[in-house]
C-alpha cells in the first residue's frame, strides 16, 4: 500500500505559478464524496497520477492540470435524463466523443458501434470538474483510456512518446485490432489508447498536499502502462514544457533535486 510521509513529501507556499488552497480542497472532496456516497470511481489519471503518487501533488515541472477519469459502468448504471445524470446533490453532463481527436472515434473496439457518452461534468453547487471515461476492454479483465491527440498540436509529439514508452514496458494499443503500437502499425484515423491491467475494484486514500485523495490501488500499472517502467524518473517536455516538444529524462541530479523539492507548491494567501 501506498504510504508517502510529509517529511519525504514536502509541499512550500509562493506567489506565483502555485495552487490555490480551495482547488486543492473542492477536487479532494469531489472525488471522496463521490466514491464514498455514491461508488462512482472518478480517480486522478495521467500527469496529475504521477504528481500524487510520485511528488504528493501537482507535477512540479509542468502546469496545473487536474486530469480525472471515471469508470465507464458506474455512470452506465444511473438514469439519463437528457443529457444529466444525477446522484445525490451532483448533477451529471454526459458528451459524447467530439469530433477532432486525430485516434479516437469514439467506437467500442470489438462491435465498434459508438459508446453513449465520452466526457462528464460533474457539478454541485458553483463547482465543477471534467473526466473523461476509462472503458472495459474486450475479454481481459483490464481497462483501456483513449488517446487524445489534436492534430497540429499535441499529435506527433505524443505520438513520439508513445513509442519511446512502449519501448520501455508501456502498453499502447491500436485497441481496433488489439495490437501494441509500433512504427509499423501507427495510423492516423485508427483508434489508440493505453490499455490498464487493472478491475478499479480497489480505491486507496492517499496524501494530497495538507489533505488526501482516492487514486486506484493498481496506480503503478496504470503508470507504467502510460509512461513505461521508468515513470519514477522524472521529465521534462522541452526546455519550457507544453505539448510540442517530447518528453526528455533529467539526468540524476536534476532528478534528485526535483524529487526533494516536492509538488508545484501552494499559493500564499
Amino acid at each position: 500500500r501506498y504510504q508517502p510521509s510529509l517529511h519525504k513529501l514536502p509541499f512550500h507556499r509562493a506567489a506565483k505559478q502555485c495552487v490555490k488552497i480551495r482547488d486543492i480542497i473542492n477536487i479532494s472532496e469531489f472525488v471522496r464524496d463521490l466514491y464514498r456516497e455514491h461508488r462512482i470511481r472518478v480517480f486522478p489519471r495521467n500527469g496529475f497520477l504521477l504528481g500524487i503518487v510520485r511528488h504528493g501533488g501537482y507535477l512540479p515541472v509542468e502546469a496545473v492540470d487536474a486530469d480525472l477519469g471515471v469508470v465507464y459502468e458506474d455512470l452506465a448504471s444511473l438514469s439519463l435524463t437528457g443529457r444529466f445524470l444525477t446522484a445525490g446533490d451532483f448533477r451529471i453532463r454526459v458528451d459524447k466523443t467530439e469530433g477532432y481527436w486525430i485516434n479516437w472515434n469514439g467506437l467500442e473496439p470489438a462491435s465498434q458501434q459508438p459508446y453513449p457518452f465520452f466526457g462528464a461534468m460533474f457539478m454541485r453547487g458553483g463547482e465543477r470538474m471534467h473526466a473523461y471515461a476509462v472503458y472495459p476492454y474486450r475479454d481481459t479483465g483490464g481497462y483501456i483510456y483513449p488517446r487524445l491527440d489534436k492534430a497540429g498540436f499535441n499529435h506527433g509529439v505524443h505520438i513520439r512518446d508513445a513509442l519511446r514508452y512502449n519501448e520501455e514496458g508501456g502498453d499502447y494499443r491500436m485497441v481496433d485490432t488489439d495490437e501494441r503500437m509500433n512504427e509499423g502499425n501507427i495510423e492516423d484515423g485508427k483508434q489508440l489508447a493505453n490499455f490498464f491491467a487493472t478491475d478499479f475494484s480497489c480505491m486507496e486514500e492517499v496524501q494530497f498536499y495538507f489533505t488526501t485523495i482516492f487514486i486506484p490501488c493498481d496506480y503503478d500499472a496504470i503508470l507504467t502502462s502510460h509512461y513505461g517502467e521508468n515513470w519514477r524518473r522524472i521529465e521534462r517536455r522541452g526546455q519550457r514544457g507544453g505539448p510540442k516538444h517530447p518528453s526528455r529524462p533529467l539526468n540524476e541530479e536534476e532528478n534528485a533535486e526535483i524529487l526533494e523539492g516536492g509538488p508545484r507548491p501552494i499559493c500564499a494567501e
